[in-house]
């Protein structure tokens, strides 16, 4: 295959984070200065296709963005079609092919953060700080139990970064101005309001171990069944460990005990509801319009009610985001619902959401993530969920008759998303906004 490359050259920079990554380059194929050895025979450099990514940050770390010339450079060392590079450059959100400033600044405006005001956060720091911080809304940065959150990043050698969370106007301009003020990050126990309580499993091991050390993490019995895994070797093991999990407690302590597994409200099922849910530790990350935000790990069998209760939940809720963007909204009079406890129910999200939350506003921001996120290898999922960002825009403001045509168009594109996608994703973009046209009468 023939490879064409563009015309642009790095920069003295550019070049020099190619190269501190792949080594100089060896031949006039790979940008070195022709030599009497390129000139008697052709060459092509090895594929190294693996180190695309890593590449990539390389420049994007180093000068802040990625210009036609690096990623020329860095097509040419890894012998790769400049169009993939392109392709794998524009998807990730924290790169940029357009010029910018060293530093950047992302304010997440997901669910959890636009709950604890990320909208009036990044009109205050777009106010205070000037033409040198480039300031740009970002989806979620994985903090959720800090919201609102910020992250500055100060392109060079090295590469810094920064989290104001929770964010405040004047801390975030303080950080964004002066590397190094930012506060000293918590440790990771405060993400865990568990911590230190008896009887956890997956939890068992904060604020014991030091999450920075992975021998600390394996001296205190860490990766014990990922070794045993590779001893029994791929022919012996379970792969829907998801399923068969729930056997354990059976086999080792006998039937009788397993009962005893979960909140103890059922027979051998963890909720006493017949859906065959074994007693088995789960995590969930709770955040929103609540007191104690983090990750639980409650016992199985616990309703939502209780984990919100110990969450401390605020008394004005208005509702609540089981199971993440591909969840159901669920209201605050249904206490008894059981949190996920099996596949196919969604992730272990539950977002609180008070009754200052414009919800049309939520469902808008649910619907431009599966926009984004769609892969666009099916029609149903690449044209659905982007005709579902434009019915919920146009109704954004509306309710009632206002809003009746949109609504039926949502429900046809919903089906057919649901229906027809070629994956989860598609088949879950409408699962949020559904239920909340149903259940809490969004548009009502």
């Amino acid at each position: 295959m023939d490879l064409h490359f563009g015309d642009g050259e790095p920069t003295d920079d550019e070049r020099d984070a190619v190269d501190a990554l792949l080594g100089p380059p060896e031949s006039y194929g790979e940008g070195a200065e022709r030599s009497a050895a390129d000139l008697r025979r052709a060459s092509r450099p090895a594929g190294r296709r693996h180190l695309l990514l890593p590449g990539l940050h390389a420049i994007n770390d180093r000068v802040g963005w990625i210009s036609e010339g690096a990623l020329t450079y860095l097509c040419r060392r890894l012998a790769v079609p400049p169009a993939e590079a392109y392709g794998v450059a524009t998807s990730y959100p924290l790169f940029s092919v357009r010029s910018r400033p060293a530093t950047v600044l992302r304010v997440c405006t997901d669910l959890a953060c636009a709950t604890a005001g990320a909208a009036a956060l990044c009109a205050g720091v777009g106010q205070r700080l000037g033409g040198g911080v480039h300031v740009e809304r970002s989806a979620c940065l994985g903090l959720c139990e800090r919201a609102p959150v910020a992250l500055v990043t100060w392109a060079g050698d090295p590469v810094r970064t920064a989290v104001s969370a929770p964010a405040t106007v004047e801390g975030t301009v303080r950080a964004a101005n002066a590397p190094g003020s930012a506060p000293e990050e918590p440790p990771a126990a405060t993400a865990v309001p568990q911590t230190g309580r008896g009887g956890l499993v997956l939890l068992s091991r904060v604020g014991v171990v030091d999450p920075s050390s992975l021998d600390d993490y394996r001296a205190h019995g860490g990766w014990t069944a990922l070794r045993r895994a590779f001893a029994l070797g791929p022919a012996t093991l379970v792969h829907d460990v998801e399923t068969l999990v729930g056997v354990l407690p059976v086999l080792s302590a006998a039937a009788p005990a397993h009962p005893a597994t979960g909140t103890g409200t059922g027979t051998g099922t963890g909720t006493g509801t017949g859906t065959g849910e074994s007693g088995r530790p789960k995590l969930f990350c709770v955040s929103g319009s609540v007191d104690r935000p983090g990750v639980y790990e409650p016992p199985s069998g616990t309703t939502l009610g209780a984990l919100l209760a110990e969450a401390g939940a605020r008394e004005n809720l208005r509702a609540v985001l089981l199971g993440g963007v591909t969840g159901v909204f669920v209201r605050p009079d249904e206490p008894d619902v059981p949190l996920p406890s099996g596949g196919g129910t969604g992730s272990g999200v539950v977002l609180a959401f008070d009754d200052t939350v414009p919800l049309p506003r939520l469902l808008l921001r649910v619907a431009e993530f599966f926009r984004d996120e769609s892969c666009g290898g099916c029609v149903p999922c690449r044209v659905g969920t982007v005709r579902q960002e434009e019915a919920l825009r146009r109704i954004v403001e509306r309710a009632g008759t206002a809003a009746a045509d949109d609504i039926a168009l949502l429900r046809e594109v919903g089906r057919a998303m649901r229906d027809s996608s070629a994956c989860g994703l598609g088949q879950g973009a409408w699962n949020a906004v559904e239920s909340a046209v149903d259940r809490l009468g969004a548009y009502g």
